[in-house]
């Protein structure tokens, strides 16, 4: 067999190259494409709401946040993870008992950062709500790519960022945006969007981690459960089905 020529080798050489240099402009006008969408996502969520930057506390804002957010060292930081809101709401008396840790400490980094400036309360609502559209869109997008293939392109990408855009607009989230203390259902959806999203792609620990954490933001989370279960088994079933169809066309 005749060795192949220099020439041949040159050709294929460039041929790989000029292979590789369309696939890395793909992928960095897929990224840059991608970060478009994202800060649509954000940006749709913020803008309504940027006005609650000069609220003053309002309704269980003004019993919550307060010296009682106040923690010291990582001994302050550990109480809030070993009792309910109720010290929070002492002053009201109303015996409300929920166990929120995530939120709580959201609330107390916020203290530490913050002081008694509440702009930056409602910065960090501002932020949780921004993440929870950011998450939907991931999870919208998991929806309509399954499996870890990941075959999402542009028309999958703006229908996953509508959806997304839609929730971020949508006016049932002025009290949990607006309220400081209404920050459990952003934060619960984030870790929820993320695990149903996560679970599409294959992941198998994240997702029930992300609705454990969901879970001690609110816990109205705890129902994503199956929801992630389920999401579980749509990707194993896909997976599944995508290799007998690859094995019945051989």
């Amino acid at each position: 067999m005749a060795p192949e020529s220099p020439a041949r080798d040159d050709a294929r050489e460039s041929a790989f190259r000029d292979r590789g240099a369309v696939s890395g402009a793909a992928r960095r006008a897929r990224r840059a494409r991608r970060a478009g969408w994202i800060a649509l996502c954000a940006i749709a969520a913020v803008a309504p709401y940027l006005s609650s930057l000069d609220d003053a506390l309002v309704w269980d804002d003004r019993f919550a946040i307060g010296p009682g957010l106040d923690v010291d060292g990582v001994r302050g930081l550990a109480r809030l993870w070993v009792q309910p809101f109720e010290p929070l709401f002492a002053t009201r008396g109303d015996g409300a008992s929920y166990y929120r840790p995530v939120v709580t400490t959201t609330l107390a980094l916020d203290r530490a950062l913050f002081g008694d400036a509440t702009a930056g309360f409602h910065a960090t609502n501002l932020a949780w709500h921004a993440a929870s559209a950011i998450a939907l869109f991931a999870l919208a997008l998991a929806l309509l790519a399954p499996g870890a293939a990941r075959r999402d392109g542009p028309r999958e990408e703006w229908r996953a960022a509508l959806a997304a855009v839609l929730f971020a607009l949508h006016p049932a989230h002025a009290e949990p945006v607006c309220l400081i203390m209404g920050r459990s259902d952003p934060v619960a959806s984030v870790f929820l969007f993320a695990a149903i999203a996560l679970a599409l792609r294959g992941a198998a620990i994240a997702p029930a981690a992300l609705v454990l954490a969901g879970a001690f933001a609110k816990e109205v989370a705890l129902l994503g459960a199956p929801v992630v279960a389920l999401a579980a088994w749509l990707r194993t079933d896909t997976d599944t089905g995508m290799g007998s169809d690859s094995g019945s066309a051989r």
